[in-house]
């Protein structure tokens, strides 16, 4: 099984206007594997034209790029230490036509996430994976939920779809549900991991149908639920908890 250690963060003073930024970010290159955009979830396409989605950042100007066809450019500022930034003076693009209109409406709804929210502060968590196959894994988070997830490798369509448990409801408030498209009998072992690391959920079930996590003692805020089978599949999901009043 998989283990998750939080993040050892270290202070990174480059210059006063961009400081504390959290290091890994800059020693990775990212690759986009999903993302949600108004309660829509999209996986990069994969063609002939676009093999991967890749996220740079860096510690010169320009400190953020990412590219599909085209290429989204500038620099960033901290706003919380190590969790948060947000854009200097906007974003600048490229203009070149995707030959695949595929990529070409993928490229708008993936720009649109940065485009549409200039104003705003995105919140981002580091995961480290433990593992044969061991791996980081960072979010982006906007205040309305919506966000976008990248591995350190590029990750097939086979490692996150036919094989993937559906969870919901998700925001969630109390209640979670772990739907199974497996009908085999096995066991099921369920961890969740707080942002900082830390494991606040663990439990070993039968793999039902659809199990029932009974989680209202969790506070509000982000999480990633484990899913690991005696199959050795694993799922990594993105949780966001509500208390809605």
């Amino acid at each position: 099984m998989k283990k998750l250690y939080p993040l050892l963060l270290v202070v990174l003073y480059y210059n006063c206007t961009h400081a504390q930024i959290e290091p890994l970010l800059y020693d990775v290159q990212w690759y986009l594997y999903e993302m949600k955009v108004n309660e829509t979830i999209y996986h990069p396409p994969t063609n002939d034209e676009l093999t991967s989605v890749p996220l740079t950042f860096s510690e010169v100007s320009d400190h953020f790029t990412t590219s599909v066809c085209n290429s989204l450019f500038g620099d960033i500022e901290a706003v919380d230490p190590f969790t948060s930034f947000q854009f200097l003076n906007g974003l600048n693009q490229t203009l070149i036509e995707c030959n695949n209109p595929v990529n070409s409406i993928f490229e708008g709804v993936y720009f649109n996430f940065f485009l549409d929210n200039l104003l705003e502060t995105f919140t981002y968590s580091i995961i480290i994976v433990d593992n044969n196959d061991e791996g980081l894994y960072l979010t982006l988070n906007l205040p309305n939920g919506d966000y976008a997830e990248y591995a350190d490798k590029v990750l097939g369509v086979q490692d996150f779809i036919g094989k993937q448990k559906i969870v919901y409801p998700n925001p969630f408030q109390n209640t979670l549900y772990v739907k199974s498209e497996n009908d085999q009998e096995e066991f099921l072992d369920i961890e969740i991991i707080s942002a900082l690391g830390q494991t606040v959920f663990k439990e070993t079930y039968i793999n039902h149908a659809i199990t029932k996590l009974e989680l209202e003692n969790l506070s509000e805020g982000i999480y990633y639920l484990i899913l690991s089978e005696e199959s050795g599949v694993q799922q990594i999901i993105h949780l966001i908890k509500k208390n809605y009043e």
